[in-house]
């Protein structure tokens, strides 16, 4: 009976995939956050996202399209179809999970405050009362920062770029950054006088999205995902990029 069912779904998988696997190119919404996905010195597109991505394509049998662009407009692109998949150093939230498929994490990580060493002590959310934050528009840390901000009494400006965030830090305009964990681990290595002051006070994951259509082949994605992760592979890119 076993035997049967299987060789019922099987067909069934095949096919829900078939449309990706006839389509050889697929267009992959990327941004432009170190070192997730970035441009070298001769204008290449690297960076972990990238070269997980490349791998993830070549086992899929297909080739990524890799088109960058600011971050506010990554879920659009999946939204109006010009994009089949989105790989960057996205947070895998409740909200997102609701409107696309996301595909099991690849990178555990979380939000975490970023400051001056020689700005006031922050030691805790409690502490940025009376202070303002700098987040990125559409990022989970503005998510938290328009939904806690009132009632931890600090204030909060948008910018279009992890980047703009901390150049606002540095200019004064703003006390502190809301940003990822790990893209910060390297920013400090490149700007010793600015610090992490506590853990992550929200961990999260990475994940890749597509819009609610393509679940089938996320769901393939995930396991691909999951056979990386065995053999070493995230572990090897974790070390070459993030440590």
């Amino acid at each position: 009976m076993k035997k049967s069912f299987f060789v019922f779904l099987l067909p069934l998988f095949f096919f829900a995939w078939l449309p990706a696997q006839a389509q050889k190119t697929l267009a992959v919404a990327t941004g432009n956050y170190k070192p997730f996905q970035f441009k070298d010195r001769e204008g290449k597109l690297i960076g972990y996202d990238i070269e997980l991505g490349n791998e993830i394509a070549k086992r899929l049998g297909v080739k990524f399209q890799w088109k960058q662009m600011d971050f506010r407009q990554i879920f659009p692109s999946l939204d109006d179809g010009s994009c089949r998949l989105a790989i960057a150093a996205l947070h895998s939230t409740k909200a997102r999970e609701k409107k696309y498929a996301l595909s099991s994490w690849y990178l555990k990580t979380g939000l975490v405050v970023v400051a001056r060493k020689t700005g006031k002590k922050i030691g805790s959310l409690d502490d940025l009362k009376g202070l303002t934050v700098a987040v990125k528009e559409k990022a989970t840390g503005n998510d938290f920062a328009r939904e806690n901000g009132l009632k931890l009494g600090f204030k909060y400006k948008e910018y279009l770029s992890t980047e703009q965030s901390f150049a606002a830090l540095k200019n004064g305009e703003v006390d502190a950054v809301f940003n990822d964990y790990l893209s910060s681990r390297i920013y400090l290595k490149e700007n010793p006088d600015y610090l992490i002051p506590f853990p992550p006070f929200a961990s999260c994951g990475l994940a890749i999205a597509a819009g609610k259509s393509s679940s089938a082949l996320i769901s393939r994605i995930s396991a691909i995902l999951g056979d990386l992760e065995k053999e070493g592979f995230l572990k090897k890119l974790y070390i070459k990029w993030l440590l």
